[in-house]
């Protein structure tokens, strides 16, 4: 600016040298603020945030989780009982029906093959159709004749597991022990895994037999054989059947939350509408519970737990501010938002089709409208960038000694647009050093002037969008002392109320500048 006046200077000493030295007035502009808050910078600069329909800035978070249903239980299956009566196995000894052992014929005490047939099990209840991720088929034969189950000549005793629809042979179960007359009893586990069973199924009984060789035994033709079959501590990847309610794998998970917070000091609570929108998907009814924990370097806020039911299929659940409140997570200002989510499916009323591979999905919005609540003494905000503390290094090397000394009269203009809807005021700080910035900031009533030039502001009223208002405070020489360095830190700190009532919305712009009157006379001329 001193460099403009100088040939009005010049032209004048010229035309001064007959008239002597004139004085006469020039103004010293100098701008040194020039700031904006807006919503729309805000959302551009964090992506949690973003400005709603109304024009509001909003807390926007989505989760996108899924989970595989994995193995999963069915009802325990019954057990199913049948029975064979020996003369269905061995119809050659009816004709010895009531006649002890030891009175049979040579022949009739030769080994000989168990005649081959089938018995039908009672259907199962508990699945349609099952794929088995584990389990087992145990077996259990009760011989209460008088013939072996199994001989070494004629063949070891089979039983074979059928599908009672298509015939196939599903399991093959050989006893490799003998199964012995009068009570003897014989036991076969064989593994499951991978194998597929329908719900009906018939039993095939084969295998060599011999009377007993103890000759007072009396032949009882309609004596049983009883066979138990448990289809044991099984679970499937794959299954027609109801489910009975089980937990899936637990679902943790944080989001990093890219906000560039500014620091405030003061109480207020965060009172605007929140809401969590649950998008989901899953092949079976099921129950989502979900934990939320807010965490910063200082505190962490471990948030009410939740609960929804989700149906069969796609849907869609709104938990408003009513039934869950996520303000108090939010108030803290997290740099994590951690969760925790349980899936449980759940359909005991009828068959589900369903296998390990399907998932349960969620797509979880997170929303809350960033309304605050103060006390009547406001709170204050302290801006920062990148999370630093914003404060502005102006160059002022224009405002020399000279300009100082021939200070006439001089106003400090603060304009701004406040579209926020919420009352501020504000402090300006300025200083030769940053070290007094730093100390003096959040000395907020009690500011040591003698480090810092402080500018009070002392109401910041509500603007609409676009017209500027302004403050004129008037300076003297004297707090001009920080401009003659070369340059000076400038810092504002904003005292916020609301009482509540409205979001976030719009913005604030500010815009200060020095204006300086300077007598010009022979003293600069000489300088």
């Amino acid at each position: 600016m001193i460099k403009k006046i100088l040939p009005v200077i010049l032209l004048l000493i010229v035309l001064g040298c007959d008239l002597g030295i004139p004085t006469w007035d020039v103004s010293f502009n100098l701008k040194f603020l020039n700031d904006d808050y807006g919503v729309e910078e805000l959302a551009e600069t964090d992506t949690a945030l973003v400005v709603n329909i109304e024009g509001n800035i909003e807390f926007h978070e989505t989760i996108d989780e899924s989970q595989e249903i994995g193995e999963f239980d069915i009802e325990p299956p019954e057990e199913k009982n049948t029975a064979v009566i020996m003369s269905e196995f061995a119809p050659g000894l009816d004709q010895y029906n009531g006649i002890t052992v030891g009175n049979l014929p040579p022949v009739a005490q030769e080994p000989f093959v168990l005649i081959e047939l089938e018995k039908q099990l009672d259907t199962f209840e508990e699945f349609e159709v099952i794929t088995f991720s584990k389990g087992f088929i145990n077996i259990t034969v009760t011989n209460n004749t008088v013939i072996w189950l199994g001989n070494e000549a004629t063949g070891p005793f089979f039983i074979d597991v059928i599908d009672s629809e298509t015939n196939i042979v599903l399991k093959s179960v050989q006893f490799d022990q003998h199964i012995a007359p009068n009570g003897g009893i014989g036991n076969k586990v064989v593994d499951l895994t991978d194998d597929t069973f329908p719900d009906s199924l018939k039993l095939r009984f084969c295998g060599g037999s011999k009377v007993t060789d103890d000759g007072s035994q009396i032949i009882d033709t309609s004596a049983l054989v009883l066979i138990s079959v448990l289809l044991d501590d099984v679970a499937a990847k794959y299954a027609i059947a109801p489910i009975p309610s089980q937990e899936i794998d637990e679902i943790d998970g944080a989001l990093e939350i890219d906000i560039d917070y500014p620091e405030i000091d003061g109480t207020f609570d965060f009172v605007g509408y929140t809401e969590i929108i649950f998008n989901t998907y899953s092949p079976i009814p099921a129950t989502i519970d979900m934990e939320l924990i807010a965490s910063n370097d200082s505190v962490e806020v471990v948030g009410d737990p939740l609960s929804i039911d989700i149906p069969e299929g796609n849907a869609v659940t709104v938990l408003p501010s009513t039934v869950y409140n996520m303000n108090n997570l939010l108030e803290i200002f997290p740099d994590t938002l951690s969760y925790v989510i349980q899936p449980t499916i759940h359909g005991e009323d009828q068959l589900y089709e369903l296998y390990d591979t399907d998932e349960v999905t969620a797509d979880i919005e997170l929303i809350a409208e960033l309304q605050i609540q103060t006390e009547l003494t406001g709170i204050w905000i302290l801006p920062k960038d990148n999370g630093e503390y914003k404060i502005s290094k102006v160059d002022v090397k224009d405002f020399d000694q000279s300009i100082y000394d021939t200070f006439k009269k001089g106003v400090f203009y603060f304009e701004y647009l406040n579209s926020t809807g919420v009352q501020l005021y504000a402090d300006v700080l300025i200083s030769d050093d940053s070290l007094s910035i730093f100390q003096e900031m959040k000395h907020y009533y009690n500011t040591d002037t003698t480090k810092v030039k402080l500018f009070e502001i002392p109401s910041i009223e509500t603007t609409n969008d676009t017209i500027f208002k302004s403050i004129e405070i008037e300076i003297n020489q004297d707090d001009l002392n920080y401009f003659l360095a070369d340059f000076v830190f400038i810092f504002q700190r904003l005292n916020f109320y609301s009482s509540g009532q409205n979001p976030i919305s719009g913005g604030l712009k500010i815009r200060g500048e020095i204006n300086v009157d300077l007598t010009i006379g022979s003293h600069l001329v000489k300088n």
